[in-house]
């Protein structure tokens, strides 16, 4: 087969990257999709940063070993702990997400919040980031579970509504103008987000990846010219989560 009509590959520590995969496939309608989240592992954000490195590397492996032609790491932890090591190591396109802080601190003259998971908020690459914005009007806030409670919560979110009320009150009248949503897993809840900061905007890094992807292919030769919309096909490290995936797109996708 040629290889600008291999699929792409997209990969999360579970239901997350759905989110990204949504806007990849939303800018890119004629390119299949192979999406893989490594829910046995989920979520990655309170694991150690060699864990999250070798984790992220077997899924690469993995989706790389069903012959793809790109990989998008739709996890803001995995990209952050392992990307430069994955680039470093494979020649095929690996294309990472990161919060979506510049533009949030570009858009507002606010207070921004930036909520992203503790693994995440600890790696040079985002530190980087955050130096780079200005430390002045950025709110760091990194969460422990809430990423593994939405993975508890699949398809009942709105269950979520008073723990997420709880962790987020301390800030609810410091100002916020922006929220950052550092982690892809928490664009399931943003509705919930959005109505304890009504004055703020949120951000999410997701349709940067979507262009960016795009423009990597029209740079390489490897964008799918077939006049036809393609498949998506989910698997997981979690067999019974395949399922899951795929009722999830089905049902939430339209709130992206």
């Amino acid at each position: 087969m040629c290889k600008k009509y291999l699929p792409i590959g997209v990969f999360d520590s579970g239901v997350g990257g759905i989110t990204v995969l949504k806007a990849c496939a939303d800018i890119l309608p004629h390119e299949n999709f192979l999406y893989y989240g490594d829910t046995k592992n989920s979520p990655y954000g309170n694991l150690a940063d060699q864990k999250i490195t070798q984790l992220t590397f077997n899924a690469v492996d993995r989706l790389i070993s069903k012959g793809v032609k790109a990989v998008v790491i739709a996890c803001n932890t995995a990209t952050a702990a392992a990307i430069n090591a994955l680039r470093s190591k494979h020649d095929i396109e690996i294309i990472g997400i990161e919060p979506a802080i510049k533009p949030a601190c570009l858009m507002t003259n606010g207070k921004v919040l930036v909520l992203l998971t503790k693994a995440a908020a600890r790696q040079p690459k985002f530190k980087s980031l955050i130096k780079q914005c200005g430390l002045q009007k950025v709110i760091i806030y990194p969460l422990c579970d809430l990423a593994r409670k939405i993975e508890q919560n699949i398809g009942r979110f709105e269950n979520l509504k008073e723990y997420i009320h709880k962790i987020l009150s301390p800030y609810k009248d410091c100002g916020i103008k922006a929220v950052v949503l550092g982690c892809t897993h928490y664009i399931f809840v943003k509705d919930i987000i959005a109505k304890i900061f009504p004055q703020a905007v949120l951000y999410d890094g997701n349709a940067g990846v979507a262009r960016y992807l795009k423009n990597t292919l029209i740079k390489n030769g490897l964008l799918n010219d077939q006049n036809q919309k393609g498949k998506i096909e989910f698997f997981s490290s979690d067999v019974k989560y395949q399922s899951i995936y795929q009722n999830l797109w089905s049902k939430y996708t339209n709130i992206f």
